[in-house]
């Protein structure tokens, strides 16, 4: 079962009025720290295949995540970054549905830090190209 979509363009952001920030989005950034000796790969794996989609995507008395971006340096084992769109009161933590999901991760040795919170800067309109 899918999230419902939602027109982000709709939704007003808390206490934001301005019209030069309308439809921005906050962005909240996790470090996954793991163990220097992990298997990549299928960390990876398990992230995009059962931790990610355990991720509580409806809305809460609080907001609500719009959007998940897992990021992964290159060289790959440099890290891995996890951005979350959010709309709502800020948060430092990351909701899971499944408990199951919660226990693996923290098998795996690994551990999810809160780096910060940042807003989106909308950029001017896109200008378009004459022929």
């Amino acid at each position: 079962m899918t999230a419902p979509t939602i027109d982000l363009e709709s939704i007003l952001r808390l206490g934001v009025e301005s019209p030069s920030t309308e439809g921005a989005h906050q962005m909240l950034i996790f470090k996954i720290k793991t163990p220097k000796k992990i298997d990549s790969e299928a960390f990876v794996k398990f992230l995009t295949e059962e931790y990610l989609p355990a991720v509580h995507r409806g809305p809460t008395r609080v907001g609500q995540i719009t959007g998940l971006v897992l990021l992964q340096a290159t060289p790959p084992g440099d890290g891995l970054y996890l951005n979350v769109e959010w709309s709502g009161l800020p948060r430092t933590d990351l909701p899971i549905d499944d408990p199951k999901a919660k226990e693996k991760f923290a098998e795996f040795g690994a551990k999810l830090k809160f780096s910060g919170s940042y807003d989106e800067v909308r950029i001017g309109k896109a200008r378009r190209r004459s022929s």
